[in-house]
């Protein structure tokens, strides 16, 4: 996380999906260029955009 943005990376193929997903949770989902990943804000819920996220381990 940073500066309250939640860098996701995300399958170019599955961005569209992304973006619903953010934008019904009130959220937003923005391409970074320069880090070549999307994010999103770091409040949403993270079962919304589970996913995406890097595995914990185990």
């Amino acid at each position: 996380m940073v500066n309250g943005r939640l860098y996701i990376d995300t399958p170019k193929a599955e961005k569209d999906e992304l973006k619903k997903i953010a934008r019904a949770a009130g959220k937003r989902a923005i391409w970074d260029r320069e880090r070549r990943l999307w994010h999103v804000d770091a409040d949403i819920q993270p079962e919304l955009i589970g996913r995406w996220l890097p595995s914990q381990g185990t």
